[in-house]
């Protein structure tokens, strides 16, 4: 357990007072162990909720103090940014280790020549005054070549590489250079069959992987209809056939891609009927769309990924999401906003896109350094043509020529503020074609500049194109204007698509024409000669098997560092490079721990490998899953039937869909046609499959390969499946495959699977499918057998078999006990949650909830609670915002049977898009205005009189309130149909059956209602046991990993507690139906409170349901006399319990609501916030300018470890920042509280203490002291040396607490730490008026109405008295001086204030920023009643006199410590 106190967390090095000094007493009296106590959990992704409760849900206290609270803390977020700096950090670091080996094989040479060469060059960048030779020259000093000369010879590098590649060397240092310079820029590794003989067929190959994957993934997506499947169930054919056509047409996409930049338009037009042409007639509209998107990828337009391809549903915010192959953004956006899925297809679009880009870049040229120099020769020539052509163009007249040119070629004219001198250099410093398309501000003036030459050029195009003679360099350069191509740089964005087997072909080149010239690129050792060496330098990457490795020492990490596994072989000791890497990395071991690593621990067997996702077994597991949910007609598949569609269809066919399983129930199981239509238990589509079984057995079979049964066919597609999901390097997985089945497969196989493509991990293990075994606890005749038998057999899915009715469970938690691989904890360590595979921002939320329950545990004594009730949120999910309003919406779908309801539609038209926020009135426009149990057209007038909204699935069997499962119905009928389904059931709505049956088909063919509701609506069977089981379950089982792993962790520290997930759903619902007022915007007080309410519904539903074993909870109660929802009616299980639950002392009725409420009305809540001492990044990371006053790096990275690397990558470290600029923006770790002298006064004051400082060496006091000396402050004393971000500080003049988060220039900048409290009425008020502002943000047209707002003028100037009197009359009077001024000096607020309803309701919120100071990122508008428009910001500063304290708080707040500021020594 974590020490009593918990205080060494939040405790600092105080200097009158250690931390160890302190002293608290542990409470006397103790829960027994008989009574026991619940603890209530409201875990959030920035807060915990705590509650601690007696049985009989009365809060406890201890030591006059109630225990329950709320715990804050940031959100965790990724590294995604650190990351980045990181990889480029290391490409740095990788890179310049290459140059020094370059420069190692060189410069014995270079020295006999020039031995100050080396360091001219490591020189270049100084000024004449740093430099430590007296050469002005930085490469050449020779008396007859210098820079000057070498410049005129040689105009860029490029000159010097096709010069080489020519002929011999005349000087060693030139051939260095060229060298160096290829070394420096390689080019990427992405083309891997690039060949530069044959370009072309380089471009072949990649459209043939563009075939495969976009026939595969977006031709034959289930996810978009079925209409491309023939009804037979062989999309075989077409699968091929569409590839072929596709592959057909790939020099022509290459063609019309080259001629993007002239006919853009016609260009996507014939890219889109190509894709059509490979899918035939099939194509159907969705097809089409996602087919525009691939298209829009390869022109460089923006493209919507999830609209393109999606295995699932996308969400509408996936659907938003766009992306653009030309963004600087494309990488992290492609890596950070996509699935696997979408990242597979346009990862290969990608590939596309920049082989067109290489492409243009050539212009038709084999030599990088060819076309860069004939770019240079145009890019001179253009120059001189286009000032030619303004000069002398008849379009303009002289003082427009005069002021073009001088803006283009010398200087903008004043004021013009734009990035460089003119439009020459602007063009030189980002791209004609950005320029062109801009919407920067800040090159808007470059931009109407080059309209106007854009206009110049068109007009020369268009002469030429109507019969004028125009100079072919005139028309050449207006085409180039016109294109974005004008001026074109050697060094640009476009560099990024040359691949190394380019700059290869140059380096082999020049070293084979340099090896006459220079011997001693032919001496050789053990690993080759100088120039195998070179090449070696050019070509080599570590494996990414391999991992980290030690660049700069050069040794392999080793440390035990859970980042790095490469293995080293024994007893070698030789240098690190490219031609000793492999003597001295155990490859092929490091290729296994690099397997062992990647493969993450099942979600249940924590010991166990999980399989690849495209595992025959788990592809298997997921479809079989599938069919144990799926109902037609509301029956479920049985044994033989789920065994035929495995073998018959998910075996033979890749993409399986809904249509195609129909089809085989109708024509092989006998099933009816009626039947299969009513499906439920699934979303629109299938989503899982056997295509890797598919796949792999063609590819056996079509070469012959055979293998002694099916068994051994599955182990090796499995073992094919497990190294293709492990190794993206095509040679390491060739050589392994060969290996490890090369006496099974022959090459021409391998060389197949090789290119196949199975990526992601599941998340369970051979196993615990296979091995873990179980039986239905109730049944001793019952067999154990494992859960792939189960799921075979139809005996529902792993949710179910998770449950209490079976015992796998107990056999899992006893499989990890008995391991030894699964670490045992007996109390909380962070190394229990490091391992869990979640992310960081759960890693945090589960973190300080296990040390919460921890310290309730140490308050009670060490007992242990006997249940805890954990609730957990789904994450910072944003709420999808409503893009397109409720009446737009209705109005689309009516523009397609205005003919039809001409009536409705005009009615439609005149409503007001607020009044359709009424469910009641919405419904009324989705079922025509008809009742949808009778058919009969619904009175208006009487909509809320004589009509209900009614629940399809009734509220008594499933808790579902969407819109799927509700319908306006006659309210007569609805009290006949009560519970009763299905709707064939009830007499009085069966008779009318024959009206309804057409207008629900209607209704869902126009789109006014989902697939589901309509089948809901249609299906003719009643519910089966199963599935009212299920709709138990829903409400009891926690299907989130997150959930279950907190859990899972909490069952493992507190062995004696019984761990209980609560609902939020049922919470909220039992909040909402017994009035428990909640407001996120009042305080942060509801998470405890939610806490406490997980306690008393959890424990209910827990009791009731029979600690989950559902089928006891069926075998001794029937759902009509207790029901197993509490909902409205007499199935509540909360107004009508029933004798168990009473007997059992969990509830007792309705009698027990207002016990529970006067609880819940309580604040007197304990809050604490996480506090850190934070870390990471020194400062903004990007240099700046040169300027005085900035950190340079030597003064901080020398001291750190990072000695030696940051050296190599800096080469200004240590200089003057006002002549090589340096860094800005020292990151904050923690506060300090010093004493100085300023003006012979002392002192005292909190400031900011850098990250930096937390990585030197040396006593951190020491060093702090040191750090306050050397920047300005005059005789420092530390008195307080750590304070964690945040800090708490009391003002014991006025007793309120503010937290600081921030300090400048001796000013706090602080937060309240109190919170505001309304009454139980207010705070019903202030919900509404949130409710109010949250509809209006969603819809500017919405109108006040006192009805539907629910509330009245008079009662919003009530609550802005209430606010305003709690700022000027209560302890709250000193938060902000100002606005308590204001309101001193503003009106009573009532009839005669003189503000719109939403602007008042706008100050309300902003009366209550001023005690959250965080309600508006903009501050608090007082505007509105004469105020500033930003108000009510904290910003404090201490003098020694003044009386506050430091305040120190435990997890919970139970244990306090204060330290008085003005008593410290």
């Amino acid at each position: 357990m974590i020490n009593n106190l918990n205080l060494s967390e939040c405790l600092d090095d105080v200097v009158t007072k250690e931390p160890s000094d302190v002293v608290t007493k542990e409470p006397s009296d103790v829960v027994s162990q008989k009574d026991g106590y619940y603890v209530g959990l409201d875990i959030g992704t920035g807060s915990c909720g705590w509650a601690v409760t007696d049985t009989k849900y009365q809060v406890l206290k201890k030591s006059k103090k109630r225990l329950w609270g709320v715990r804050l803390f940031p959100t965790a977020n990724t590294a995604a940014e650190r990351r980045t700096f990181r990889c480029n950090r290391r490409r740095l670091q990788r890179r310049n280790w290459r140059l020094n080996l370059l420069k190692g094989l060189f410069e014995a040479e270079i020295n006999k020549v020039d031995p100050a060469f080396f360091m001219r060059m490591k020189e270049s960048m100084l000024q004449d005054d740093d430099r430590t030779t007296t050469a002005r020259n930085a490469l050449f000093a020779d008396e007859n070549y210098k820079d000057k000369n070498y410049a005129e010879e040689y105009p860029t590098i490029y000159h010097l590489r096709l010069n080489l590649m020519e002929k011999a060397p005349k000087d060693i240092r030139l051939l260095y250079l060229a060298i160096h310079h290829i070394l420096k820029h390689r080019g990427h590794f992405l083309f891997e069959n690039f060949n530069v003989d044959n370009i072309s067929g380089s471009f072949e190959t990649i459209w043939r992987n563009v075939s495969n994957i976009i026939v595969e993934k977006v031709f034959l997506n289930p996810n978009l209809e079925s209409e491309l499947i023939d009804d037979d169930g062989d999309d075989g054919d077409l699968n091929n056939n569409a590839i072929e056509r596709l592959q057909s047409h790939g020099q022509e996409v290459l063609q019309q891609l080259l001629s993007l930049n002239r006919n853009r338009t016609d260009v996507k037009k014939r890219l889109l009927s190509i894709f059509e042409e490979a899918l035939g007639e099939k194509a159907d509209k969705k097809k089409k769309k996602s087919i525009e998107q691939c298209v829009a990828a390869l022109v460089g337009a923006k493209f919507k990924p999830f609209v393109c391809v999606s295995d699932d549903e996308p969400e509408e915010e996936q659907l938003k999401i766009e992306l653009c192959f030309g963004s600087a953004n494309y990488e992290t956006d492609f890596a950070t906003k996509l699935g696997s899925t979408q990242q597979s297809v346009f990862a290969i679009l990608k590939e596309v896109y920049d082989f067109v880009r290489l492409q243009n870049l050539l212009g038709g040229r084999k030599s990088i350094s060819e076309a860069k120099v004939e770019m240079y020769k145009e890019h001179s020539k253009d120059l001189i043509v286009l000032k030619d052509l303004i000069r002398n163009s008849d379009h303009l007249q002289d003082n427009e020529k005069t002021f073009l040119y001088n803006n283009v070629f010398k200087k903008y004219d004043a004021p013009v503020k734009c990035v460089g001198e003119c439009l020459y250099e602007t063009i030189l410093r980002y791209r004609a074609l950005e320029i062109k398309s801009t919407t920067n501000k800040d090159l808007a003036s470059a931009k109407a500049l080059y309209g106007q030459l854009m206009e110049i050029a068109q007009k020369f195009i268009e002469m030429n194109a109507a019969g004028a003679v125009i100079e072919p360099d005139i028309l050449k350069v207006c085409n180039r204007i016109v294109d974005g191509t004008i001026f074109s740089h050697a060094v640009s964005v476009e560099n990024s698509v040359i691949p190394q087997q380019l700059h290869a072909f140059e380096l082999k080149k020049i070293l084979e024409n340099a090896k006459a010239q220079f011997p001693f690129l032919n001496e050789s050792d053990e690993f080759g000669t100088v120039v195998d060496k070179i090449i070696k330098l050019h070509s080599f990457r570590i494996p990414y098997y391999v991992g980290p490795v030690n660049n700069y020492v050069g040794e392999l990490n080793n440390s035990g560092n859970k980042h790095a596994w490469c293995v080293k072989n024994e007893g070698v000791n030789l240098p690190y490079t490219p031609w000793t890497f492999h003597k001295i990395v155990d490859t092929k071991k490091s290729a296994q721990e690099f397997i062992n690593r990647m493969t993450s621990k099942c979600t249940y067997l924590r010991y166990a490998d999980v399989l690849p996702k495209c595992s025959i077994l788990y592809s298997e597991f997921e479809v079989l899953q599938e069919l144990n949910n799926i109902r037609f007609n509301g029956c479920k598949l049985k044994h033989e039937q789920i065994s035929l569609l495995i073998e018959e269809l998910y075996k033979k066919d890749k993409n399986v869909t809904l249509k195609k399983l129909k089809n085989l129930l109708v024509s092989r199981m006998g099933f009816s046609r009626e039947d299969v239509e009513v499906v439920s238990g699934i979303d629109l589509e299938l989503k899982g499959n056997m295509a890797s079984y598919v796949q792999l057995n063609e590819l056996l079979k079509s070469n012959g390969i055979q293998l002694k049964d099916e068994k051994q066919k599955i182990d090796v597609m499995e073992q094919i499946i497990l190294w293709v999901t492990i190794f993206e390097d095509t040679k390491v997985l060739k050589d392994k495959l060969s290996q490890e089945l090369g006496y099974l497969l022959n090459d021409k196989v391998i060389n197949s699977v090789v290119g196949l493509r199975f990526a992601a991990w599941g998340r369970l293990s051979r196993e615990f499918l296979e091995n873990v075994l179980g039986r239905v606890r109730n049944d001793k005749l019952d067999v154990p057998v494992n859960i792939m038998t189960r799921l075979r057999k139809g005996e529902g899915n792993l949710m179910m078999l998770l449950s209490d009715a079976y015992t796998y469970s107990e056999t899992v938690a006893k499989l990890n006990e008995q391991s030894s691989e699964v670490k045992k904890y007996d109390s909380i360590s962070y190394d229990m949650v490091d391992e869990l595979y979640v992310s960081p921002s759960v890693k945090r939320m589960i973190w300080q909830s296990l040390k919460v329950v921890d310290e309730i545990v140490n308050i009670m004594g060490g007992v242990q609670p006997k249940k805890i009730f954990v609730e957990m949120a789904r994450g910072e999910e944003k709420k999808p915002e409503r893009t397109v309003s409720r009446k737009k919406y209705l109005q689309d779908l009516y523009q397609n049977c205005r003919k039809q309801e001409p009536e409705l539609a005009e009615q439609l038209d005149k409503v007001e898009n607020s009044s359709l926020l009424n469910e009641r009135l919405y419904l009324y426009y989705t079922q025509f205005g008809r009742c949808m149990y009778s058919g009969e057209a619904i009175d208006l007038e009487k909509l809320f009189d004589s009509y209900d909204v009614d629940h399809i699935y009734p509220r008594c069997y499933v808790k579902d309130d969407s819109l799927d499962n509700k319908v306006l119905v006659k309210r007569t009928l609805n009290g006949i149909k009560s519970k009763t389904y299905p709707l064939g059931a009830v007499a009085e709505i069966a008779k009318n059956f024959d009206v309804c049956r057409p207008l629900w088909t209607k209704l869902r063919d126009k789109g006014l209602i989902s697939n589901e509701k309509y089948k809901r609506l249609i299906r003719t069977t009643e519910f089966t046991q199963d599935e009212l089981q299920s709709f138990v379950a829903r409400q009891l089982v926690e299907t989130r990993q997150s959930t279950k792993e907190v859990c899972n962790l909490l069952k493992q520290v507190y062995k004696d507690s019984r761990v209980v997930y609560s609902k939020a759903g049922n919470v909220s619902d039992f909040r909402h139906k017994f009035s428990f007022i909640k407001v996120r915007e009042l305080n942060c007080l509801h998470h405890a409170k939610d806490a406490y309410l997980n306690i008393v519904v959890g424990n209910v539903f827990d009791e009731k349901f029979c600690h989950g074993d559902i089928r006891k909870f069926f075998s001794i109660c029937s759902h009509t006399e207790e029901g197993y929802t509490f909902r409205e009616g007499d199935t509540d299980v909360f107004s009508k319990p029933g004798d168990r639950l009473k007997k059992l002392g969990v509830w007792s009725g309705l009698d027990q609501i207002g016990a529970i409420r006067k609880q819940y009305r309580q604040n007197d809540i304990f809050v604490t916030e996480l506090q850190e001492i934070r870390s990471g990044q020194f400062f903004d990371m990007n240099l700046s300018p040169k300027e005085a006053g900035l950190i340079p790096p030597k003064d901080i990275r020398v001291q750190t470890k990072n000695e030696l690397v940051s050296g190599e990558i800096l080469p200004k470290t240590g200089l003057d920042t006002s002549k090589y600029g340096g860094y800005k923006g020292a990151s904050t770790s923690y506060f300090a509280f010093i004493e100085y002298t300023e003006k012979n006064k002392v002192v005292r004051n909190f400031v900011a203490v850098p990250v930096y400082i937390n990585s030197m060496k040396g006593n951190l006091k020491d060093n702090i002291k040191d750090y306050f000396a050397k920047n300005g402050y005059d005789s420092p004393k530390v008195l307080i040396s750590q304070l964690k971000m945040p800090f708490f500080l009391r003002d014991n003049k006025t007793s309120l607490t503010f937290k600081v988060s921030g300090v400048s220039n001796g000013w706090l900048t602080c937060g309240l730490a109190e919170q505001l409290t309304l009454s139980e009425k207010d705070t019903a008020q202030l919900k509404k008026v949130v409710s109010f502002l949250k509809k209006l943000q969603e819809d500017n047209s919405y109108q006040y109405s006192p009805k539907f707002a629910g509330f009245s003028d008079s009662e919003l100037n009530e609550l802005l008295n209430i606010l305003k009197w709690k700022i000027i009359n209560t302890k709250f009077k000193n938060i902000s001086k100002p606005v308590t001024k204001l309101l001193i000096k503003a009106p009573q607020f009532d009839e005669n204030l003189v503000l719109s309803i939403p602007d008042k309701a706008q100050l309300v919120m902003n009366l209550v920023g001023i005690f959250k100071n965080s309600y508006s990122s903009k501050g608090n508008d007082f505007s509105l009643i004469g105020g500033k428009k930003k108000m009510g910001s904290l910003l404090k500063s201490i003098k020694p006199e003044d009386d506050f304290s430091i305040v120190y708080k435990s997890v919970t707040g139970f244990y306090v410590h204060e330290i008085k500021l003005n008593e410290l020594k």
